[in-house]
C-alpha cells in the first residue's frame, strides 16, 4: 500500500539512501569491482586482437571398424560370380 502512495522518483532516492546507510560499505565495493573489471579489460585488450587456431589438424585415432570395412571392401571383386552374390543378385550395390 505505502507503494501507491509515494512518488516514483521521490520513492528510488529513499531507497537509494536507505542502502547507503544500511550498507556503507557496497559503495566501496562495487567501485572496486567496476575497477577490476575495467583492468581485466585493459589487459585483455593490450594481449592484441583475438585469434582463432585449430586445436587438431587430424584425427588422432583410426577407426578399426573402419578400416576392416575399408579393407574388405577393396577384397570384394563385384564381376565375381559366387554363390552368395548369386544369391543377392544386382540388388545391393557393392560400391
Amino acid at each position: 500500500m505505502s507503494q501507491i502512495v509515494v512518488d516514483k522518483e521521490k520513492g528510488v532516492e529513499a531507497f537509494e539512501e536507505y542502502m547507503k546507510l544500511a550498507f556503507p560499505y557496497l559503495e566501496a565495493t562495487r567501485r572496486k569491482e567496476k575497477n577490476d573489471f575495467i583492468d581485466l579489460l585493459k589487459r585483455e585488450a593490450a594481449r592484441g586482437p583475438m585469434r582463432v587456431t585449430e586445436v587438431h589438424t587430424k584425427p588422432t585415432v583410426s577407426s578399426r571398424i573402419k578400416r576392416r570395412v575399408v579393407q574388405r571392401n577393396d577384397k570384394i571383386d563385384p564381376n565375381k560370380n559366387d554363390a552368395l552374390y548369386g544369391k543377392i543378385g544386382n540388388v545391393v550395390p557393392l560400391k
